[in-house]
């Protein structure tokens, strides 16, 4: 199953979006999904995340640049605890021991799903590892990420703020 899920990765860097049937490209509603939760007992929906902001960020255990986004992560979930925003870190490895084993190097303060079988993945058209989407409350894709440096943190963090600016918050 690990290999399965980095083959689809490798696909969608070669191929990118239009091999994929659905894509979540700037201004286009983001896919739903509702997904096994890593981090409660509740299934992680897209849909259940209404009027907020949403940071979806798709890692894996084996991806290098996905330790480094954690931090930020937690950090903005942290700055923007009293806004209308979440974040929402789907882990596409092929079983939870591996993302379980990850997690448990951060103090996670936000909601964590896994995508063993890669449905949300393939639904997003990831164009690595880790891929991001801001999405404003409509759901629409307003901002998307590829790879992650922790020079990025600035440009997220204003990016979160605009959309928030834009709701009235």
């Amino acid at each position: 199953m690990y290999s399965y899920m980095k083959l689809i990765l490798i696909a969608t860097l070669f191929f990118g979006p239009s091999f994929f049937a659905y894509s979540a490209d700037l201004g286009e509603t983001a896919p739903a999904f509702s997904l096994k939760s890593i981090s409660g007992p509740e299934p992680v929906e897209l849909e259940s995340q209404t009027e907020k902001i949403l940071y979806i960020d798709f890692w894996a255990s084996w991806c290098g640049p996905c330790k480094l986004s954690f931090p930020s992560m937690i950090k903005l979930k942290e700055l923007f605890k009293d806004d209308p925003f979440e974040i929402i870190a789907i882990s596409v490895d092929a079983d939870s021991k591996s993302a379980k084993k990850f997690l448990d190097s951060y103090k996670i303060n936000f909601k964590v799903a896994l995508d063993s079988a890669g449905v949300a993945a393939e639904k997003y058209a990831l164009p690595g590892m880790p891929s991001s989407f801001l999405l404003d409350q409509d759901r629409k894709v307003i901002a998307k990420h590829k790879g992650f440096r922790k020079s990025d943190f600035t440009k997220i963090k204003e990016e979160i703020e605009e959309a928030l600016k834009r709701t009235g918050t």
